[in-house]
């Protein structure tokens, strides 16, 4: 019998498969592909690391990954990452270095502000207390005292002192009148901090304008003896709140003044 030219290329039923031989002469060029490429562009396979290399996009080479199949299929473009954070040199190694620092000052800075804060009313209050003493208007003896005498109101006290004596505010006031009064003769009221009216009668003259800011123990007047006088002397008169007025004596005593 003539064979079949296509005899033996057929596998008979239930004979094993045959294994298919590999072709090397397509193997061995896609090897040598790879190795050529490992070793021009630096690769290294395991890592999948470029070496230092520029690229066309801005990003170099050592700052990408490559997978180490897109090397063997010739895909060499590296995927960009987040290059990494560069301090200055003028920058701390770690920032958090600079906070303690930065906590210091700023409690330094609150214990000042608290430090001013203390004595900015140690000295308001030594101002207030410097504002609101209480001093004697004159240094005069006493002739003549509060209360009623021949059917009228004696409102005031009397301090017998010589024409001309210098006559000082009591406490910081503002003063409410300076000028000629009838039977008191030339007057000063000066209306104190908390609301009292001082008044000086019979004076022979004044040196303070009504609104006039004045101070404990400044100079408002001299004393004389104008008006209804029998004599050089201070009329003393005191009018807590501008209203009706009170004996001086018990008055100024409670502010710790004597006459």
């Amino acid at each position: 019998m003539r064979r079949s030219r296509y005899a033996g290329q057929h596998r008979a039923p239930g004979a094993p498969r045959r294994p298919r031989r590999r072709r090397w002469s397509l193997v061995l060029p896609s090897l040598a592909a790879g190795v050529l490429l490992v070793s021009t562009t630096g690769a290294t396979l395991g890592s999948g690391t470029l070496g230092a290399r520029p690229s066309s996009n801005g990003v170099s080479v050592a700052d990408s990954t490559v997978a180490p199949t897109d090397l063997l299929a010739g895909n060499t473009s590296p995927s960009p990452t987040r290059p990494p954070e560069v301090l200055r040199a003028d920058e701390p190694a770690s920032r958090n270095h600079a906070r303690p620092a930065q906590d210091a000052h700023e409690e330094g800075a609150g214990a000042r502000a608290q430090q001013r804060a203390r004595a900015q009313r140690a000295r308001d209050r030594e101002r207030r207390a410097e504002a609101h003493r209480w001093v004697r208007p004159a240094d005069g003896r006493l002739t003549s005292r509060f209360g009623y005498r021949w059917g009228r109101l004696h409102a005031g006290v009397d301090l017998a002192v010589p024409v001309g004596t210098p006559l000082r505010a009591m406490s910081s006031g503002t003063v409410t009148k300076a000028g000629w009064d009838g039977g008191g003769g030339f007057v000063v009221a000066v209306r104190q901090w908390d609301g009292t009216v001082i008044m000086f009668l019979h004076l022979s003259r004044g040196v303070v304008q009504v609104g006039q800011r004045v101070r404990p123990g400044q100079l408002v007047g001299y004393s004389g003896s104008t008006g209804h006088s029998t004599g050089p002397h201070l009329h003393l008169e005191v009018h807590p709140r501008g209203g009706d007025p009170v004996d001086p004596l018990p008055w100024l005593a409670r502010h710790h003044v004597r006459l």
